[in-house]
């Protein structure tokens, strides 16, 4: 190959390579990377940003395309479809073995064993435990109580004011902008259910959760942008295949898994109408259920 690589590319294959060729999550790889990058005397490979709570690299994000537009790594999507497992999954391929191979031969021993030694410890956790592991070691650390009515007002600020704006692109038909929206308003309840139904480690990790939601909500504009310029029907630009929501999607999953094991709220596949409804409003559908049947189309 011609193409003039960065210099640090053999670091993601080489991960790749040491955890049986495959890595489920985009997070995952994220925070891989990033634990690596902690070690003492570890070159700075990538600069991280810091979202609301997690650290994210663009320039991984980057090489990883470079990597799969050149077939070095498949990426692709588990479960292709409108729901709470959508995640990316990156393979390397054979040509991209062969190239790893040709770069590492002139890496030093140190640092491939310091690679080893990590991806040992850490390359087995799956991406929530991963993710738990650097709210908890790298960013709840430096988290005082005093903050977290101010994080807690900001993030109901935030979450209020994204539904209302996606509310305005709500079309029964768009299958993306209902799955923002659900996120929002599952986010909201959680927020609600979090000041008081959990001890204090369990509401900053579930903050930095709802954070990560956040993040992803405000940088998906493409649906909205497709939505005025009137291009929004099912074609090969449907934002449904962008990948920020694959990424939102994992967020998601995340959250509710945390909040169901604290019994914070329930994951959304158990939330009952009395979990999202007022006491008043629930009473008025059950008398109202039980004067009139339901249509069943509305339930599609």
């Amino acid at each position: 190959m011609n193409i003039n690589f960065p210099n640090r590319i053999w670091l993601p294959l080489y991960i790749l390579d040491r955890l049986d060729g495959n890595i489920h999550g985009t997070s995952k790889f994220q925070k891989l990377v990033f634990l690596l990058e902690q070690e003492k005397n570890f070159p700075k490979f990538y600069s991280y940003i810091r979202y609301r709570s997690g650290p994210y690299s663009e320039g991984l994000k980057n090489d990883l395309h470079i990597l799969s537009k050149n077939d070095l790594i498949n990426i692709k999507v588990k479960y292709p479809m409108i729901n709470v497992n959508n995640y990316y999954v990156y393979y390397i391929t054979n040509e991209g073995t062969n190239f790893l191979y040709e770069r590492i031969e002139n890496i030093r021993d140190s640092l491939k064993n310091n690679i080893n030694r990590l991806l040992n410890a850490y390359g087995s956790y799956d991406p929530y435990n991963l993710i738990l592991f650097i709210y908890k070691s790298y960013i709840n650390k430096n988290l005082r109580l005093k903050n977290i009515n101010s994080r807690i007002d900001t993030l109901r600020d935030d979450f209020d004011s994204a539904f209302y704006g996606w509310e305005i692109f709500y079309d029964p038909g768009c299958p993306p902008v209902s799955f923002i929206l659900g996120c929002l308003q599952y986010s909201q309840k959680v927020l609600e259910r979090v000041t008081s139904s959990s001890t204090e480690k369990d509401r900053i990790t579930c903050l930095d959760m709802l954070s990560d939601v956040m993040d992803h909500i405000d940088i998906f504009n493409v649906v909205r942008e497709m939505h005025e310029e009137g291009k929004f029907e099912c074609s090969e630009e449907c934002p449904f295949k962008h990948d920020k929501l694959v990424e939102l999607s994992e967020y998601f999953c995340y959250l509710q898994r945390f909040c169901h094991h604290h019994k914070i709220f329930p994951a959304l596949k158990n939330v009952q109408f009395k979990d999202i409804m007022s006491s008043v409003d629930f009473k008025k559908l059950k008398e109202k259920l039980s004067t009139k049947p339901i249509d069943p189309e509305i339930l599609y």
